[in-house]
């Protein structure tokens, strides 16, 4: 898909001319799944491509105020970060974006320098809502659907769209995090952008650091950990039992122990696993209801029993919950013994 999208630019299909920058009239040619802002921001300065003369405006509307790292970081979960090698030139947030997009809220965003381009990302908490917060407007020469690596366990859809006009190039790429709610926009604007990628670049954005869990420790809330455990834990047996060709008609997790990290250092397997901050060992004995027909043996296991009155098997396991880049739970090293 990537390569239909380079191959369609460089032909210059439809090559037209620039609608208009930031601050026009003109309605911007958003994708179905977006909304289009419902007012422009007054553009006071954008960045101007390489060698050309101002080919796509990446308008900062007043009043954006100096910002840091470090604070775009507390108001943004998953923050991007600058990619390797960039130079940053500033951060800047819009503390009320409604003028803006119609959402409150603070809009963050970060300009940098990359191999002599400038870049502009923005990122904001949208909710329920997959927004361009790019503030340009263009009828788009290429379009295309991407699925961006790193970001949302590389599952992440994105669009990109490629304008090309008298002056030059604008590249543009939007994700949306659909869990959290957060749009995000990564645009440039040259002279001459043939080949170039931006999704590579989005792609090099995404920082685990900067998950909504890195700094906090599962083991610290036992009550979180172990309703984490027990949904996860349900839905892999359930899995595991439909790929066997058995399937229960319930199941019904419960945790008898949790490793936190005295009990790990008493444990000398558990020890041993190194678990970090995002990761738990647990104990647990699980209920099973076998389904109409079900094999018996299967949901049974090798640590599993039936209570013969009632019909439910007990099976005890252990394992180790685990957090993933999109801040999901899965289990690892699911077994019936240390």
């Amino acid at each position: 898909m990537k390569k239909r999208f380079l191959a369609m630019a460089a032909a210059g299909v439809l090559s037209v001319a620039m609608l208009a920058g930031c601050g026009e009239e003109a309605a911007p040619a958003a994708p179905e799944t977006q909304t289009a802002p419902e007012t422009t921001p007054e553009a006071t300065e954008a960045p101007k491509g390489e060698g050309a003369e101002n080919p796509g405006e990446v308008g900062m509307a007043n009043p954006w105020r100096d910002s840091t790292e470090e604070e775009a970081d507390e108001l943004i979960p998953r923050m991007f970060v600058a990619p390797e090698g960039a130079k940053v030139l500033s951060w800047m947030v819009l503390d009320d974006a409604k003028e803006a997009n119609g959402k409150e809220g603070p809009l963050v965003d970060l300009q940098f320098d990359l191999d002599g381009r400038i870049f502009d990302a923005r990122a904001q908490i949208t909710g329920d809502d997959y927004l361009d917060l790019s503030g340009l407007y263009y009828e788009w020469t290429v379009e295309d659907e991407v699925t961006l690596a790193n970001w949302g366990g590389g599952n992440m859809k994105g669009n990109m769209y490629r304008n090309i006009n008298e002056t030059g190039y604008v590249d543009l790429i939007t994700w949306y995090d659909v869990e959290i709610g957060i749009s995000y926009s990564l645009s440039v604007a040259a002279e001459d952008l043939d080949g170039f990628d931006i999704q590579a670049i989005a792609e090099q954005m995404y920082n685990a650091d900067n998950e909504p869990l890195s700094g906090y420790s599962l083991k610290d809330d036992t009550e979180y950990c172990t309703e984490q455990i027990e949904i996860a834990m349900a839905k892999t047996l359930s899995d595991v039992y439909k790929e066997s060709g058995a399937e229960a008609e319930s199941i019904t997790v419960y945790v008898d122990k949790l490793y936190d990290s005295v009990a790990e250092a008493e444990c000398e397997p558990v020890a041993e696993l190194n678990l970090g901050k995002d990761a738990a060992a647990f104990e647990c004995h699980c209920e099973i209801v076998p389904a109409e027909g079900a094999d018996i043996n299967i949901l049974m296991g090798s640590n599993g029993e039936q209570n013969e009155e009632t019909g439910v098997i007990t099976v005890y396991l252990l394992g180790v919950l685990t957090t993933q880049s999109d801040g999901s739970y899965t289990i690892e090293g699911l077994g019936t013994g240390w």
